[in-house]
């Protein structure tokens, strides 16, 4: 009986599984101390119902501090609890862990100050949910009140960019401190461009180190704080490593040119950065035409939507978008309102109202795209992924502007996704209650609910095992589809998650990439690779 039986799965925690991961029930992550002389068992430090992650040494060896993560109450399930997370510490010998933070919102990525009495780490107080900006933090290790270092700097720390490129933004850096402990090192995103900062510790000013047009993603500082290295990319790149030499004036040493050869053959396309309305603001967006030498005249055209949505298009290397262009397709990426790198009120604009302000700055981005020249107005599609999924099953229900669609880990029913996504209910603060006492918010909400206005032909492509869009989001919205009789195909990729486009297995990468050149090739009329 028990050999039959043994992969049934009893589940009384939430959220109960996890993209990438699959069910998680009742394992968590834990502390655990692993000598180097490979014979003794590694000693596991922490326990309890919740994650334990990102471990950084004291100084002195002494102690460790962690980010505790994913709290779940044993009876009620919280989801305002769920988003909030605390710096823990606990004796490097074993012993009990002490909370440094107060439990008000996530808290990750600790590092020690040199002298081991005050701990960096970035985090935010949820003023405005899942939306609001990310701050540097202080917390001494003997206790008292956490002190948000960048309240007054309106721009988020850490790199919100995105991108499809392996590696880049997979982990995120620890604050780094100079060795005096006056100040902590970090990153910034802004306007789509991400710099290393420094941050004075007494006063929260934040000076830049490294600027440019590009995305740095990852940067360590040496012990003795006169060189960073960084890694970086930028439109042209998709990334090497470069050396900083920390003084009165900043010098930078490039050490990596990794695909100089591959790309030396290749003709790249360059952005062109243009601004459009959104609301009383400007947001930014930019243009990736084909390269000159192959195409003359007004080009098709796609504008991707990034997903999210709470991140940014930028001065990133794209590969989707570069072979877009190279098939002879004009790609459109803008930043609309909801997007990170441009102030809080811009990011919290569409919380609880996805489709309104957004979509107003998804046209506006088309319409000023269109007003530069060079596009062939009669030739447009669009495509996203997970939140951009979402916003393409949105645009193609509310206008037939667009000749062609593909939505990617897309959404199309807000009310299904509250209970099968693995964090689809953490929505619920957003919405302003459960799905089932405000079933018209909802349904607002919802791509599906305007199904019977998509003419636009729709390419849907979904991960089987994606547990953060579920594949059954797309089922119904093509399953709708096919009984109106529109045009719409459905790709399945066994064996994915939400990821595929970013980590998927190298094959289903290709497949996924051909397939979208061809879908947008056919009915825009690229000139194909």
């Amino acid at each position: 009986r028990e050999r039959y039986t043994e992969d049934v799965r009893r589940i009384t925690t939430l959220p109960f599984q996890e993209n990438g991961v699959g069910i998680i029930g009742d394992k968590f992550d834990q502390i655990a101390v692993i000598e180097l002389d490979g014979v003794q068992q590694p000693r596991i430090l922490t326990k309890g119902d919740f994650d334990h992650a990102r471990p950084a040494w004291s100084p002195d060896g002494r102690h460790i501090a962690f980010a505790i993560s994913r709290w779940q109450p044993s009876e009620t399930a919280d989801p305002e609890r769920m988003q909030i997370g605390d710096i823990g510490l606990i004796p490097a010998e074993g012993g009990a862990v002490r909370r440094l933070t107060k439990s008000v919102g996530p808290a990750y990525n600790p590092a020690f100050a040199p002298d081991g009495r005050t701990i960096a780490y970035i985090g935010h107080a949820r003023q405005h949910g899942d939306y609001t900006q990310p701050s540097l933090w202080l917390v001494g290790v003997q206790g008292g009140d956490p002190r948000d270092l960048t309240a007054r700097f309106d721009r988020p720390l850490g790199d919100e960019s995105i991108g499809d490129m392996v590696g880049q933004g997979q982990v995120t850096p620890l604050p780094a401190w100079a060795p005096d402990g006056r100040s902590v090192y970090y990153l910034v995103s802004d306007s789509g461009m991400t710099h290393l900062v420094r941050i004075a510790t007494d006063s929260g000013t934040v000076a830049p180190v490294a600027e440019g047009q590009r995305v740095i993603y990852s940067f360590s500082l040496s012990p003795d704080g006169r060189r960073a290295a960084i890694c970086h990319t930028d439109p042209l790149t998709p990334g090497d490593v470069s050396v900083l030499e920390l003084g009165r004036s900043v010098r930078e040493r490039r050490l990596t040119e990794v695909n100089r050869a591959l790309l030396s053959g290749m003709a790249l396309a360059t952005p062109e950065r243009y601004t459009f309305p959104s609301g009383d603001a400007t947001a930014e967006g930019w243009i990736l035409r084909p390269p000159e030498r192959r195409t003359a005249g007004n080009t098709p055209a796609v504008l991707e939507i990034h997903g999210g949505p709470m991140v940014m298009y930028g001065y990133r290397f794209f590969f989707e978008f570069q072979l877009l262009a190279a098939s002879g397709i004009t790609v459109v990426y803008a930043n609309p309102r909801g997007s990170m790198g441009y102030g809080q009120a811009f990011v919290a604009a569409i919380r609880g109202d996805w489709g309104n302000r957004d979509f107003q700055d998804v046209m506006n981005a088309i319409d000023a795209a269109v007003k530069r020249g060079g596009i062939d107005t009669s030739r447009l599609g669009i495509a996203g992924g997970s939140y951009g999924g979402f916003m393409v099953n949105w645009a193609i229900g509310h206008t037939d502007r667009f000749k062609a669609a593909i939505a990617m880990r897309s959404i199309s029913n807000q009310y299904s996704m509250f209970g099968t996504s693995d964090f689809g209910f953490a929505d619920l603060a957003d919405f302003g209650g459960p799905p089932w006492r405000m079933p018209d918010v909802y349904r607002k909400q919802s791509p599906i609910s305007y199904v019977e206005q998509v003419k636009t032909p729709l390419l849907m492509i979904h991960s089987e095992q994606d547990l953060r869009t579920p594949i059954s989001e797309a089922e119904q919205f093509y399953t709708a589809l096919k009984l109106l009789g529109r045009d719409v195909t459905l790709l399945r990729y066994p064996d994915e998650n939400h990821e595929l486009s970013r980590t998927g297995q190298p094959w289903h990468r290709v497949h996924r990439l051909e397939a979208i050149v061809r879908w947008f090739g056919r009915r825009l009329g690229g000139e194909g690779l």
